[in-house]
């Protein structure tokens, strides 16, 4: 919870570049750019401050106007689930680090 109190106070800009490069140590495990580009907006709302985190908060938060696409990024969308699940550490905490200092 520190770790999202953090973040919460971060640059808009700051925030969304750290999170670029985290997420690019991953991105290419999303076949498709629509998949990739959802993957990435789902793991913003996830980090963000939303009160409530479902699909239908993640859409809105990520622009769409309903929860169809993160609804199929999680039950349909094919991506490579082991090789993100394989690692998923090193990148987050490389981004939590760059965030607090």
């Amino acid at each position: 919870m520190a770790a999202m109190a953090r973040l919460e106070h971060l640059g808009a800009t700051r925030f969304k570049a750290g999170l670029d490069d985290a997420f690019a140590l991953v991105a290419g495990r999303f076949r498709r750019r629509e998949v990739r580009l959802r993957a990435r907006a789902c793991i913003e709302g996830l980090l963000s401050g939303l009160e409530r985190k479902n699909g239908w908060s993640l859409a809105e938060y990520a622009g769409e106007h309903t929860p169809d696409g993160m609804q199929r990024l999680f039950n349909a969308a094919k991506w490579d689930v082991d090789g993100v699940r394989g690692n998923p550490l090193k990148p987050w905490r490389r981004f939590y680090a760059a965030m607090a200092s």
